[in-house]
């Protein structure tokens, strides 16, 4: 289970016109049988970087991260992600990767924030896939928001700082507060 790496391929990076966290976007386009996903890996200070991905067909909705697709190739996604961020972590071995699981939104109902469905699967696959050794698992349950520290950052000034920046980013979760897997 998520280990199958689809078709990908890089189309472009776009950067941030003030980058005082948030640095660039670049964008992948993975190939399945369901049809084509985009991929974002956001990078931001501290070589911290944060993956979100979408069905195409989804592009203009503005809740497209949210929207469950029905596809049957979730697994398949996420691992081609998880593979464009082991890409970025050979270049930058200091690499981090955090994730905000959004709430899913089926027809008129939006699941809660909290420890929701896809927090739950993202946070078992990157304990599962990256372990101990090189990353630290951060998490913070109330706002479905998971850190994969690397280990080469002093953890406490790292995780503080992300906490900071995050909660700037995304002042709907003022209250983000990081504890250790």
């Amino acid at each position: 289970m998520f280990d199958s790496i689809l078709p990908f391929s890089f189309l472009m990076s776009k950067y941030e016109s003030n980058p005082a966290f948030h640095i660039k976007t670049s964008l992948y386009k993975i190939e399945t049988s369901a049809g084509k996903y985009l991929v974002h890996l956001e990078e931001y200070i501290r070589d911290t970087y944060v993956i979100k991905f979408y069905p195409v067909r989804f592009k203009k909705y503005p809740n497209k991260f949210q929207i469950l697709s029905h596809d049957n190739v979730m697994q398949a996604v996420v691992s081609t992600a998880l593979q464009i961020f082991i890409q970025q972590l050979v270049i930058n071995p200091r690499a981090s990767l955090g994730f905000i699981a959004s709430a899913s939104i089926i027809g008129s109902i939006k699941e809660e924030q909290s420890n929701n469905q896809r927090f739950r699967i993202y946070r078992q696959v990157m304990e599962n896939l990256f372990g101990s050794v090189t990353f630290a698992h951060f998490c913070d349950i109330a706002n479905s928001v998971y850190l994969m520290a690397n280990k080469l950052n002093d953890m406490n000034e790292y995780v503080n700082e992300m906490q900071n920046v995050f909660s700037q980013l995304y002042p709907e979760m003022f209250d983000l507060h990081f504890t250790e897997v």
